[in-house]
This record gives structure tokens, C-alpha cells and sequence, in this order.
């Protein structure tokens, strides 16, 4: 008879054993499941941040010139007009890669605004002005009644502007490493009174990249590596000032 007892409170302990690890077992699943659904219910309710995406800078360029208005024309019978659309492309592709938002008041020879002088400055400094943009650049090709005496490229600027001069100096610094394209220095605006920037509204600069009526540099201004040079040293010195790094 003792020897039964023993057995059976052996089993007890056994069988007490059994059911508290089967508790365990329960509680702890139990509070792997609250905590599944609680960590659930917390990442419901957390809303994902808010990362901001910065504008695309904008820059307004303005091929001179344009329908009516032919510009200069060179010994061969090139036009400015046609000088300035093609180097504003290559400044528009190029700038675009760079990831900046590019107006051109132009794309092709047709131009919205009357033939008329007076309209066509308003038209483009309207453009600008309702851009937003960060800069206008407006290109041209030189020309002079001292044909083969006077070259070179050159810039006019407001010098009491501050960005648009910080511009010009980019640009112009860009435009002296042309080898062969002497260098006339930017010019103050003030002093030639030209409508175009006077009603600009946003930092303005006019690039006049040569003298059409110098055979030797109209041959430059004519070739499509003149065309290059000119165009990077310009997107060079925009990027320069809207603080994007050139790879």
C-alpha cells in the first residue's frame, strides 16, 4: 500500500509538471499575439515622412533676335539670328541634364510678339519677368562699322545688381579660357540704357559672343565647335552660380 502511494503522487507531480509548461506555453503565446497586433495597430497610426523635394532651379535663355529680325549678318551670309537659336539649344540640352528647368523665349524662328522693336524687348522681358526664374541670359553676335578692327566677346550687366554681376563674372571667366576669343570684359547697362534689361525684372545678363563682321571670328561663331565652346562656358558659369557640381 505505500508503495502505491509513492506511484501516485509521483504521477501528480508529473502531471502538474505537464499542465504548468502547457500554461507557459499558453501565456507566452498569448503575449506574442497582443504584442503582434498592438505593434501593428502602432504602425498603423504612424504616417510615412514627409520628405520634400526641392524645385528645379529655372533659368530663362533668349536667343536674340528671330523672325523679322534677322541681327547681324556675317561675310557669307549667316545670320545672327540663326548663331543665337543654336547655341540657345545646346545651353537648353546641356542645362536640362544638370536637371534645371529651361524657358527659352524662342524655340525657332517664329516669335510672338509683333514686328516691331519696341514689342519685341517687352515680349521677351515679359517671359522673364513671369518666369520666377533664377537668371536670364540673352545671346547675340556682335557687329561694327570697323569691320576686321574690333573682336572679341563680351557682356553687359547692371554693375549694381549683385547676382546678375556674380553671373557675369562666372560666365566671363568661362569665356576667357576660349583660346582665340579675345576677351572686351563685361559692360555696365546703365551706361548703354538697353530696354532688355532695364525691364528685367530677375538677375539679367546679354552674352554677345562675337563680332559677326570679323571674317575669322564669324567663321568661329559660324563652326559647330565655336558653337560648343561658347554654349558650355555659359552652362559652366550658370551652374557655377546655381551652385550645381559638373560631373
Amino acid at each position: 500500500m505505500k508503495r502505491r502511494r509513492r506511484l501516485n503522487i509521483k504521477h501528480c507531480i508529473i502531471f502538474a509538471g505537464g499542465c504548468l509548461t502547457i500554461i507557459v506555453l499558453l501565456v507566452m503565446s498569448i503575449q506574442f499575439l497582443i504584442g503582434l497586433f498592438t505593434h501593428e495597430d502602432v504602425n498603423a497610426n504612424i504616417e510615412p515622412p514627409i520628405v520634400e523635394q526641392q524645385a528645379k532651379p529655372t533659368v530663362v535663355i533668349d536667343p536674340g533676335h528671330g523672325g523679322y529680325d534677322n541681327g547681324a549678318v556675317s561675310y557669307n551670309g549667316i545670320l545672327e539670328k540663326d548663331i543665337d537659336l543654336t547655341v540657345a539649344k545646346k545651353i537648353k540640352s546641356a542645362l536640362e541634364y544638370y536637371g534645371v528647368n529651361v524657358i527659352m523665349t524662342r524655340e525657332d524662328d517664329n516669335v510672338p510678339w509683333p514686328d516691331d522693336n519696341v514689342a519685341d524687348l517687352r515680349g521677351r522681358s515679359a517671359i522673364a519677368n513671369a518666369s520666377n526664374a533664377s537668371y536670364f541670359v540673352s545671346l547675340h553676335c556682335n557687329s561694327t562699322d570697323l569691320a576686321g578692327e574690333v573682336k572679341g566677346s563680351e557682356i553687359y550687366v547692371y554693375f549694381d545688381d549683385a547676382k546678375a554681376m556674380a553671373l557675369s563674372d562666372a560666365v566671363n571667366a568661362q569665356l576667357q579660357k576660349i583660346d582665340g576669343l579675345p576677351n572686351r570684359e563685361p559692360k555696365d547697362a546703365s551706361v548703354n540704357l538697353l530696354q532688355l534689361l532695364m525691364e528685367n525684372e530677375i538677375p539679367s545678363i546679354i552674352v554677345e559672343m562675337g563680332f559677326l563682321t570679323d571674317n575669322e571670328e564669324a567663321d568661329f561663331l559660324m563652326s559647330d565647335d565655336g558653337q560648343n565652346q561658347l554654349s558650355m562656358a555659359i552652362v559652366k558659369g550658370l551652374l557655377h552660380e546655381l551652385g550645381i557640381a559638373m560631373e
